[in-house]
């Protein structure tokens, strides 16, 4: 964790330049903030000598990984040996292994032993679905935790499902109960145009897992970066961490993904609990292949479903909180900056436990008296900075918030709350 001082304002993304062109060589963020490759792959590149380290799609299930035992579970095979011991590095040549006895402090957080780690691998070549290795078929007994760590993974997808699909239990009736980690991992399509070669609808999607993280990952050209369903993270039944991670050049997609919502990180409801903290997520307009980015939110958290799914706010984090905390981010454009989990007409104890502190709004995408011609221009996002704020204000059912202030403007060090 960082000091009180320390925000998303810091963070650095991984490529300069419209459409990306070169590597940032201040870059905190990503695979090449461990690695330091000068020849580290921009998003469109079809070839490149390495590091990552460019790992061929599984025969026995082409186009899919799946992280069990069925069809073709070989990322093991590039470790040297699939029982091999991780020995934390950032050496290019390490490309994973178990983390052994004892367990192992990893990029500031604790990793239990039997852990797979899968490291400087360019897994792009297809995507993922995870369900539980089964003993039926020959793999280790469930649960199993997997990180994946300055991984990279830019998979065209036009079907909505994102790199890493969603439990695999129809086809083995497991699901999956294990912890999964993402470390300066990269995410997102190839490119900005409106075509199913380079989009990336959602690049990441999951069901269900035990407790999830993200750490420092980079996500470029994408239309919904993080959803329960898309790169909404929402599938954690224990801690759901989303940590200093850098969000850039979302993309309208219209042909490929015609209406999309367009949602940096995003929760749907019925979350007991959520760490949101020192992201940046700032979502110019237009994109690069000229299309307004006018719509839906950097951070939210809304109630959907049927009934709508609400905020009970009595789970547990990863740092002993209890609720949600969205801290520290620093966020711009989109249609509104946050919704914080208040949606209209809802009933007031429907949210819990929403706290918010230390977050910056820049109107460096819509300037102050910019914006929806028929709101109330006040900048920061189309329609505003922020929406679905508590029914009954900040202080009832737990809600807090303090010092969220508007980072640049004629209201610099103003709270936008």
């Amino acid at each position: 964790m960082r000091g009180a001082t320390w925000d998303g304002r810091y963070l650095r993304g991984m490529f300069t330049g419209i459409p990306s062109a070169g590597l940032n060589p201040a870059a905190n963020t990503g695979p090449n903030a461990l690695l330091g490759s000068a020849t580290y792959p921009i998003p469109s590149a079809t070839s490149w000598t390495g590091p990552p380290a460019a790992i061929p799609t599984p025969s026995g299930s082409p186009g899919i990984w799946r992280i069990d035992s069925d069809l073709g579970f070989n990322q093991p095979d590039y470790w040297g040996t699939t029982t091999q011991a991780y020995a934390y590095s950032n050496s290019p040549a390490n490309l994973g292994g178990i983390i052994p006895a004892g367990g192992m402090m990893i990029d500031g957080y604790f990793y239990a032993a039997g852990t797979y780690v899968f490291q400087f691998m360019d897994l792009s070549a297809g995507g993922f679905v995870f369900a539980d290795w089964s003993t039926a078929l020959g793999g280790p007994a469930p649960p199993i935790s997997v990180m994946f760590r300055g991984c990279r993974f830019r998979e065209a997808d036009s079907g909505g499902q994102g790199y890493f699909g969603p439990i695999d239990a129809t086809l083995n009736n497991y699901g999956y109960t294990g912890n999964l980690a993402f470390h300066f991992c990269e995410f997102g399509g190839k490119g900005p145009s409106d075509v199913t070669a380079d989009a990336c609808v959602c690049p990441f999607s999951v069901g269900s897992v035990a407790n999830l993280r993200f750490l420092r990952c980079y996500f470029s050209y994408f239309g919904t970066a993080t959803h329960p369903n898309i790169f909404q993270p929402g599938g954690a039944s224990g801690y759901n961490d989303t940590f200093e991670c850098f969000f850039e050049k979302v993309c309208e997609y219209p042909n490929v993904y015609p209406g999309a919502h367009l949602n940096g990180i995003s929760f749907n409801g019925g979350n007991p609990n959520a760490l949101v903290l020192r992201n940046s997520l700032v979502l110019v307009t237009p994109d690069e292949d000229g299309n307004a980015i006018i719509d839906t939110d950097c951070i939210s958290f809304f109630q959907d479903g049927s009934p709508q799914q609400p905020y009970p706010g009595n789970g547990t984090n990863s740092d002993g909180s209890i609720g949600y905390y969205v801290n520290g981010n620093y966020v711009g454009g989109t249609g509104w900056c946050f919704y914080f989990g208040q949606n209209a007409g809802t009933a007031d104890n429907t949210l819990n436990n929403m706290h918010a502190y230390g977050n910056w709004v820049t109107t460096s995408v819509w300037a102050w008296g910019t914006g929806d011609p028929e709101g109330t221009l006040l900048g920061g996002g189309y329609h505003g900075a922020a929406a679905d704020v508590p029914n009954k204000g900040w202080g009832p059912y737990g809600n807090i918030q303090s010092k969220n202030l508007w980072a640049d403007g004629p209201l610099a060090g103003v709270s936008f709350l």
